[in-house]
């Protein structure tokens, strides 16, 4: 209305243009590559928990079987830091240098495992056109008065997983979290899966309870967890 468009851009990166341009002219299409995984930043107290210096990395929440990071050993809570060499600041960076790679040749993907650097060597595939997702459940009406496991000083009561819940993946169901407790603050909410304990997979209430026992919440105690977006990693640590 006023006739002002300050701000607006409209113009695409030039190098961009060049690697979109050549396979829509030769193939019709553009391939984008990728690895297998789910990957989100690290905050200040994941990156502390794994021992990652400058939170440079990024954090992987989740490793699909069958893909090239499943086959190169790529496992869940590593930090990726670098690929073929290029430091990898955060999920973008990560997310663009993959994308354009080639697939006939291998890469080096850097990562921190428990602290320790390690080179992996993995082999880029292109991005499959369907992605399959498991939601969350609900509870079925005659699982109501299920067995559960309550931990008051994480704040958090769980259950053991519905049949057909989660096709796919094992775990426990978050059945409720104390309004600001530990579970609250780090994100957990009911109908989620909880997937692992620090590396160590639990398909139990028995297995989980166990698992958090051995845990510190000084330290901070990583959680893999599921829902409607997919896999993330949530740190439940005691605040001061």
């Amino acid at each position: 209305n006023n006739g002002s468009y300050q701000g607006v851009g409209l113009a695409i990166p030039v190098n961009l243009a060049k690697w979109v341009g050549g396979p829509l002219v030769t193939n019709g299409r553009v391939q984008r590559g990728y690895l297998g995984v789910q990957i989100g930043p690290l905050s200040r107290e994941m990156a502390a928990k794994l021992g990652v210096k400058d939170r440079k990395g990024v954090l992987v929440n989740d490793v699909v079987a069958g893909t090239p990071a499943a086959e190169a050993g790529v496992e869940e809570l590593d930090v990726i830091t670098a690929f073929d060499g290029q430091s990898v600041d955060g999920p973008r960076t990560l997310q663009e240098v993959v994308e354009k790679s080639d697939f006939d040749k291998p890469h080096r993907i850097t990562v921190l495992r428990d602290g320790r650097k390690s080179d992996l060597e993995i082999a880029v595939r292109p991005l499959p056109d369907r992605v399959t997702d498991a939601g969350p459940p609900r509870r079925p009406a005659g699982e109501l008065n299920a067995e559960t496991y309550y931990s008051q000083a994480l704040g958090l009561e769980v259950r053991a997983k519905e049949a057909g819940a989660y096709e796919g993946f094992e775990g426990v169901i978050v059945d409720r979290v104390d309004e600001g407790g530990i579970a609250d603050q780090a994100g957990l909410g009911p109908t989620m899966l909880i997937r692992k304990v620090g590396r160590e997979p639990v398909t139990t209430i028995g297995e989980f309870a166990a698992a958090v026992e051995k845990e510190s919440l000084a330290a901070g105690i990583a959680i893999s967890v599921r829902t409607a977006r997919g896999n993330s990693v949530l740190l439940l640590q005691k605040r001061d």
